[in-house]
């Protein structure tokens, strides 16, 4: 679970149905508002299979968020934000539920690779020193779900980027920063196999 007084995005899991596993990916600690979150997300393609996503309570809570999910077969790429006139909720919750199918159960890795978490602001526009942390799962003999490790990434978030009269654009542009955050991302990722990419205008 989340480290005591560190700003954190880490993961919950829940078997569904006997073949289904929910992965949640939950943020605490923040006490700073956040606009958006954007990260990849490394899952096990040869014991899951990723079914869909859907959104979670933490910025749904600050208004209407935009979301972009790319699937590249073994790797999530995420990204969501909200407008610029929305609010920007602080403290945590959950971020993002994923689905996947398991295909073959054994211990079940997912690893964060790359992340981010962005706050509106004048000058800065990434939080600094929030920890992505991976986990195993496991479903033992009574079919609950053991989470058998707590893989911290050690994730660093990227030096503070100045955007010069940030404040002045029109709300499209606040779009557009969460966007260009994760644009590296999927440029990466679009090197893998085939792709599924979903996006979510809401």
């Amino acid at each position: 679970m989340k480290m005591e007084n560190t700003a954190a995005l880490y993961l919950d899991g829940e078997f569904l149905n006997g073949d289904l596993l929910k992965i949640s990916v939950v943020a605490d600690g923040f006490d700073e508002g956040v606009l958006g979150t954007a990260f990849k997300l490394d899952y096990p393609e040869a014991q899951v299979a990723f079914l869909k996503y859907e959104p979670g309570e933490f910025l749904e809570s600050g208004g209407d968020p935009f979301y972009l999910v790319k699937d590249a077969g073994d790797r999530l790429v995420f990204g969501q934000t909200l407008r610029r006139d929305d609010q920007f909720p602080d403290g945590g919750g959950r971020v993002v539920d994923f689905y996947f199918q398991i295909l073959e159960e054994r211990d079940l890795s997912f690893e964060f690779v790359e992340g981010v978490v962005s706050k509106l602001d004048s000058l800065r526009q990434d939080l600094d020193a929030v920890e992505f942390r991976g986990e195993t799962f496991v479903r033992d003999d009574t079919e609950e779900l053991v989470e058998i490790s707590n893989d911290i990434s050690g994730l660093e978030i990227s030096e503070s980027t100045t955007v010069s009269g940030f404040g002045n654009y029109m709300t499209w542009v606040a779009l557009a920063v969460l966007v260009a955050s994760f644009g590296l991302f999927i440029s990466k990722s679009s090197q893998k196999k085939s792709t599924k990419t979903y996006v979510n205008f809401k």
